[in-house]
Formats: structure tokens, C-alpha cells, sequence
């Protein structure tokens, strides 16, 4: 196996330093729809968005339903997983789902993109259409902010990565990041669920109102 960039900087000892990742996740555990979920979540009243042609649920608290109670629940395991076991979050911080609703994209249609304001953790769960699903996530700031015509793209110099998945899976992620649906290119309409969540709780400390940045390693 040809040897990584990474690689080479372990053998020349020196140590490259990965600076405030940022966590994406694609959920392993699959979700099923019943048909009674599906069809419920799958007919419902659309309205078309100004750009890109993506339409979506007029019903913006669409996991309220009492049939999506089961979804629902496998929804917010995996995320106060994020939050608790990733994030590290204080689980006295209660996190909850606020809104959720359903985009629907005919052929040649995308969505484009954007983040979600006034959340904490997003997702994005496929429902139906093709077998290949893919989120494409952007770089919030540029950190060259010139082409220099790499030699190939690596995770310090793309502006852009994809994030794949499947369909009846999940992909979690902190609701600041930039992303967008590509265009589907199949006839089959592609369906997925995207959903926000904010906290009820205390946050902060008094310690916190005086005290300087703690580094991890402290």
C-alpha cells in the first residue's frame, strides 16, 4: 500500500496537528419505515422552494404525528448520542427536536446551499429514491484563499466533501455547517427527512463568566 501523507509524517517523527474537527456522522443503525409511517410522511401537502426546486412538507413538525413516535425516538437516540458522547455536552442539558419536514426532489432538481439558523444539531434521513445517497458539506472558511493547482484533494485544501449514506440511514451534524443536496439525476423522486434541535437547561457557569479559555491538555 502506498504510503499517505499522513503516514510520511509519522515517519519523519514530526507531528501534524489536526485543529477543531468538525463531527459528522453517519449512523450505522438503519431505520425501516412501516407503511403507515412512510405513507404519512410521503403524502403530504408541498410547497416549492425559491431555488433549486426542491419542494417540502408544508407540516414543519411532521415527527409530532403520533405514527411517527417509533421514527421519532430512533431519531433523538442517535442524537443525544452526539450530543452526550461526542460533543461531551453536560447531560443535565436536555436537547429536544424542535421542527422537521420533508423534501422531496423530482429530476434535475437540487438543494442548495445553506445551514440551519437557530439549531444545534441537524440532520438528514434518507427515505426514499435511489440507492446512493449523498450530503456535500463546505468548508465554513477558506483556508487558502487561492488555487494553486493541487495535485489532488485532500481533506486541507478541498473546499467540499461528501458525506455518503444510504437509503433508511442518517447523517447528524452541527446545524452551523454548510450543505447542500446535489442534483438528482434519476427519474425516481428522491425523499428525505431533515429535522432541528435546541436545549432546555442551564448552560454556561459563573466560572465561565471570568475565566480564561481551558485548553484540553491542561
Amino acid at each position: 500500500m502506498k504510503p499517505t501523507f499522513l503516514d510520511k509524517q509519522v515517519e519523519s517523527k514530526s507531528r501534524l496537528n489536526l485543529l477543531f474537527s468538525v463531527p459528522v456522522i453517519t449512523v450505522a443503525e438503519s431505520y425501516n419505515l412501516n407503511d403507515e409511517e412512510k405513507d404519512f410522511l410521503t403524502n403530504h401537502e408541498e410547497l416549492l422552494h425559491t431555488t433549486g426546486g426542491t419542494s417540502y412538507t408544508k407540516d414543519c413538525y411532521i415527527l409530532d404525528h403520533k405514527t411517527q413516535y417509533s421514527f421519532k425516538k430512533y431519531i433523538m437516540k442517535h442524537v443525544r448520542d452526539f450530543a452526550y458522547n461526542i460533543l461531551k455536552m453536560n447531560q443535565n442539558i436536555e436537547i429536544y427536536m424542535t421542527n422537521s419536514w420533508v423534501n422531496y426532489n423530482d429530476q434535475y432538481t437540487t438543494h442548495v446551499r445553506h445551514n440551519h439558523s437557530n439549531s444545534l444539531i441537524s440532520g438528514v434521513f434518507y427515505i426514499d429514491g435511489s440507492n446512493f445517497f449523498h450530503t456535500r458539506f463546505y468548508r465554513k472558511e477558506n483556508l487558502l484563499n487561492w488555487d494553486f493547482n493541487y495535485t489532488e484533494n485532500n481533506i486541507f485544501n478541498t473546499d467540499e466533501i461528501n458525506v455518503e449514506s444510504e437509503k433508511n440511514h442518517m447523517i447528524l451534524f452541527p446545524s452551523t455547517c454548510y450543505h447542500a443536496a446535489p442534483t438528482n439525476v434519476n427519474e425516481e423522486r428522491r425523499i428525505s427527512l431533515s429535522f432541528n434541535t435546541w436545549i432546555r437547561g442551564n448552560i454556561g457557569s459563573d466560572e465561565s463568566l471570568v475565566q480564561s479559555i481551558k485548553y484540553i491538555n491542561e
